[in-house]
Formats: C-alpha cells, structure tokens, sequence
C-alpha cells in the first residue's frame, strides 16, 4: 500500500512490519519511526486500526472453550486413531472414519 506522499519509512516497509509492530517485536527505534508514519499517513493509520481490531477479535475467538461433550469426543477419536482402532482416510475436504 502507498499514500503516493513522501515519508521517513515508505508505507510499503510499514506495510511489512505491522506485525511486528503490533507483536512489540520491534526496536523502540523502529516502533517511533512507525508511530510518527501512523501520524502521518491516513491510510496506514487505517491499515493499523484494522490490524488491531482484527487481532483482538482472534484473541477474542480462541478464548473460548469448547464444550465438554465435544471435548470428549475428540479425546475418543484421538485414542482410537492412536491405538488402530479406527483406521481413517483424508481427502481434500474432511475426515471419513472407517
């Protein structure tokens, strides 16, 4: 993505290190170069917002459990296939058990 404006860092490199930025995998150099590009660029600043919105709904997401009884089920299947109880073939879209 680019804005087509000038910047310090090219909004392709920001482009290129969201994730680390939002994983603070990044120097505190690097993390201001950033930010000041995020102030500067309207649509990275987007970009930024919908990686961050998107990110929090994942985290969201695998917060939650699975129920119990579904649980169990798939520790069954897990045993089965582990002891050769059950053989199982996979094509390209699921599981067929025998």
């Amino acid at each position: 993505m680019s804005c087509g404006n000038p910047h310090g860092t090219p909004c392709n490199e920001v482009d290129e290190h969201l994730d680390e930025y939002l994983d603070r995998e990044l120097s505190l150099d690097d993390i201001a170069l950033l930010e000041q590009h995020f102030r500067e660029c309207p649509p990275c600043r987007s970009q930024l917002e919908l990686a961050v919105r998107l990110k929090l709904l994942v985290a969201k997401a695998c917060a939650e459990t699975a129920p119990d009884a579904l649980r169990q089920r798939i520790a069954r299947r897990i045993t089965e296939v582990r002891t050769g109880s059950v053989s199982i073939s996979v094509d390209e879209t699921h599981i067929i058990g025998d």
